[in-house]
């Protein structure tokens, strides 16, 4: 009896569309409402945005992008006596130019006096010319139209201008034309006052 009972309790149970214990009915309209899954295909990229352009050579790049000149490099003392120009605050300095070839050149396109410093390693009165003479501001202004160019005399070069201009002593001056031709021989140092006469005097007679 209990069998029988047992099994009419199943049978109605089924009927009624219950499923038995330990399973889950899958609902079929649940089904129809689930999401599909997601497609595995990688979504396009998305373009980043642009990099930005880099500075062009000689300028340099900030933050938001925008450009700004670098600083122009300052010439100094020493880039301003070689372009016989004013130095930094204004003031004038002797052009020097390390080779006679050079000093041709300048001679010949600015119609420049050539003066040649000649000079030994040695010659404490050589080095204070330099230091002291050629940094005087009215000494520049006195050889604002020449070009000067130290010569070693201890050297094969300058032996040999030494022996054609006659030089026997340093610190000592040549000073030529355009045409190379001396017209001035100044021998020796003594001080900044002394120089400043002696160089007026003596650019007084350069040539045309």
């Amino acid at each position: 009896m209990t069998r029988l009972f047992l099994a009419l309790t199943l049978l109605a149970l089924a009927a009624l569309g219950c499923a038995p214990t330990g399973s889950t009915a899958v609902d079929a309209t649940k089904v129809a409402q689930t999401p599909s899954v997601p497609s595995t295909e990688a979504a396009p990229v998305a373009d980043p945005s642009p990099e930005s352009d880099p500075a062009p050579v000689g300028e340099t790049a900030t933050g938001d992008g925008r450009t700004t000149e670098p600083e122009k490099e300052a010439k100094g003392e020493e880039g301003a006596k070689e372009a016989g120009k004013p130095a930094t605050g204004g003031k004038l300095a002797v052009r020097i130019v390390p080779t006679l070839a050079a000093a041709r050149q300048v001679a010949q396109a600015e119609r420049k006096t050539i003066v040649l410093k000649f000079e030994a390693e040695w010659c404490a009165f050589c080095k204070l010319m330099t230091k002291e003479g050629f940094s005087d501001q009215e000494v520049a202004e006195r050889l604002k139209d020449a070009v000067v160019v130290p010569v070693d005399v201890e050297k094969n070069d300058g032996k040999v201008l030494a022996q054609k201009y006659e030089v026997l002593s340093v610190p000592s001056l040549v000073f030529l034309n355009r045409d190379e031709t001396p017209f001035e021989l100044l021998k020796g140092y003594e001080d900044v006052p002394w120089f400043r006469a002696r160089l007026a005097q003596i650019m007084a007679k350069r040539g045309a």
